[in-house]
């Protein structure tokens, strides 16, 4: 195996543009089935979503028991239902297929975990070199489309090392490079279709420093390493590659704070902070470029979507309010949908993480929506007429591709709907549907 420091090679895959202008997200909870914190971790293109629910509360030196779980078509489905209440999972990955990947400990959520595989209904346990059952621990962080697994695993030696499993074909690639014991230890993050995968190298510090890390990016032949390629200096912690072969993660330059980055093509580009924002992060990246993450601010931590490299506050972007501060968004698959989390402190004995999974809607859904709400109000025949008539034309100019005209049909929508509250059209219904027309109008970006 060839390890190198050298100017890691221009990959030829070119990342498609990413949309200037982000998208409006409709909201839908992703509920846990127990009264304690659910939190989403990865999704793949049908909307399928993965990650752990807590069991129980936090139970003194030991921690948080909790179970993988698999959210699809609306229900959350524990993955683990015959493990104990005292025990640990969490489901890491899924590929489209509907592959899951995870890390279990059977024991406590504070135990040695082990990697496992969830297809069809059954879990089984990855042991990717072939080790004594009694030694293997470790997690499957990534599965590809097609079918590849990649994390960390203990090795034949009781050493932890990043692996690549092509299954059937056993044992894994070690993806652990030796150039004369500089790590000891690393783990892969993330992988794509294409089999690249980036993860963390461990190297052991010095007193009074602690152990510090490189991050690495392996190519199918060999891996090669990026934190040199970091404009002054620092450290890389990879958390998504997309399609390209792009990364999206976080830089530390030591003294500096954390800051999201990109890496493409040979460097690394750092993204635009949010507004008062004091550090970020990182956590996804989807076929178009569209990275997401957090952005860490005085007033408490904000998920956070890049399009462009232009940083937005996902709370903003809602259809309706989340419930909860959005504070990060974890992951956006290829469709733009994007699952992020935040913290609901309403109950001070149970403070817990609610999840959520957003998806964009175009501002014809919502034109569609608001025609349908105007006939739901059984209005007087006149008005209703007056009113749909104004829609009707935004729709169909919108349709037509004429921005202009249906920007001046719903204004002229909302000032006859101003000019009817309380007379022919209730207060409250003439509200919701101002506030629908102008939620449209900045959809489309109206002056």
């Amino acid at each position: 195996m060839r390890t190198t420091t050298a100017l890691v090679p221009a990959l030829t895959l070119v990342a498609a543009v990413a949309a200037a202008q982000p998208p409006t997200y409709s909201v839908t909870e992703i509920s846990s089935p127990t009264a304690y914190s659910l939190q989403a971790r990865a999704l793949n293109n049908g909307g399928q979503v993965v990650g752990a629910f807590a069991v129980g509360s936090f139970i003194p030196q030991t921690g948080t028991p909790a179970h993988a779980f698999l959210y699809s078509n609306g229900v959350v489905q524990d993955l683990f239902p015959t493990d104990s209440l005292t025990s640990f999972s969490e489901a890491r990955s899924i590929n489209d297929l509907g592959q899951v990947v995870g890390y279990r400990s059977e024991e406590t959520p504070m135990g040695p975990g082990q990697p496992f595989l969830y297809e069809n209904g059954v879990a089984q346990t990855l042991n990717p070199f072939g080790v004594i059952p009694l030694a293997l621990a470790g997690a499957a962080s990534g599965i590809n489309n097609a079918g590849q697994i990649a994390g960390i695993t203990t090795t034949p030696s009781f050493t932890s090392h990043a692996f690549l499993l092509s299954p059937p074909v056993t044992p894994a690639t070690d993806l652990h490079p030796d150039p004369a014991g500089v790590y000891f230890s690393s783990g892969a993050v993330a992988l794509n279709d294409d089999g690249l995968v980036v993860g963390i190298l461990g190297k052991p510090g010095h007193l009074p420093d602690l152990d510090t890390q490189d991050s690495f990016l392996w190519d199918g032949q060999s891996l090669s390493l990026l934190d040199g390629l970091l404009s002054g200096g620092g450290s890389f912690t990879p958390s998504a590659i997309n399609a390209a072969g792009h990364v999206a993660g976080s830089s530390n330059g030591g003294a500096s704070p954390e800051h999201a980055v990109v890496y493409a093509n040979g460097a690394f580009t750092a993204l635009a902070d949010l507004a008062g924002a004091t550090a970020s992060r990182a956590s996804g990246i989807n076929a178009d470029g569209v990275v997401t993450g957090t952005a860490v601010r005085p007033d408490g931590s904000r998920a956070v979507g890049w399009w462009d490299g232009v940083p937005h506050d996902l709370n903003a972007l809602l259809l309706e309010p989340a419930d909860v501060v959005l504070e990060e968004a974890s992951a956006v698959n290829d469709a733009g949908q994007v699952i992020a989390w935040g913290t609901d402190r309403t109950n001070p004995s149970n403070v817990r993480i609610r999840s959520f999974l957003l998806a964009p809607v175009s501002a014809a859904t919502v034109l569609g929506d608001l025609i349908d709400l105007v006939v739901a109000m059984d209005l007087p025949h006149g008005t209703e007429t007056s009113l749909l008539s104004k829609l009707e034309a935004a729709q169909a100019a919108l349709a037509a591709g004429d921005t202009a005209t249906a920007c001046a049909s719903l204004q002229g929508f909302i000032n006859e709907a101003r000019a009817q509250s309380g007379k022919k059209i209730p207060v409250a219904d003439a509200e919701a549907v101002i506030a629908a027309a102008e939620r449209i109008r900045g959809m489309l970006g109206c002056s």
